[in-house]
């Protein structure tokens, strides 16, 4: 717990464990206060706590909780607060996702989960207070606790609450105080409440 990745790198990645090419089990593990920061203009940083790419994974009973990307400039992309997947497939059960977040980046996705091309089955997990938050005019800012893109992501019995996207005062583009998903998906007996976007230009969801 506690990892921070500094760099000036055009791309950094996983703020506590990086896996490529893997079978990773993660069992009642605690990740907390993981974080990357970046000076590097133009950056992508990705999955403040964990970067999973190419693997096979599965998580049970864990708690990510408090970890987060924090840009120390602000033109660059940052995804996945707390986990970012992609090209992978696992299985997430009875897991806490809670107040994960990105800040202050220009394209932000993903307050907590990023999956990218990957196939995912979600089950008996809570995602609550995760966030998004813009300080600077004409941002791109999605899903407050979780992105899918192009993935096929099973969701079943997970809690979605009180996430959110917040760009006070600011020019931003915004969509998805819960989630913000592309390419197929199936909900099934999940719960949203008090989930949220709020932005002076375009909101959604």
């Amino acid at each position: 717990m506690n990892n921070t990745v500094y760099s000036n790198d055009n791309t950094c990645a996983g703020g506590a464990l990086f896996f490529t090419s893997s079978n990773v089990e993660f069992l009642r593990t605690f990740f907390s206060l993981n974080s990357i920061q970046s000076s590097h203009e133009g950056a992508s940083c990705l999955g403040g706590a964990v970067f999973i790419q190419n693997s096979i994974f599965i998580m049970n009973d864990c708690n990510i909780i408090n970890n987060f990307i924090e840009p120390l400039v602000n033109n660059m992309v940052i995804s996945g607060g707390g986990f970012y997947f992609v090209n992978s497939e696992g299985v997430i059960n009875g897991c806490f996702f809670i107040s994960n977040s990105l800040k202050f980046a220009s394209d932000m996705r993903g307050g907590c989960l990023l999956i990218m091309s990957s196939k995912v089955n979600m089950s008996d997990c809570v995602l609550s207070d995760n966030c998004i938050f813009c300080m600077s005019a004409y941002s791109t800012c999605l899903g407050g606790s979780l992105v899918s893109y192009n993935s096929d992501a099973c969701i079943y019995r997970c809690n979605f609450t009180n996430n959110s996207v917040l760009c006070p005062n600011y020019v931003c583009i915004s969509y998805g105080g819960a989630a913000f998903i592309t390419q197929k998906s199936e909900f099934d007996s999940c719960i949203f409440s008090e989930n949220k976007v709020s932005s002076s230009y375009q909101s959604y969801g």
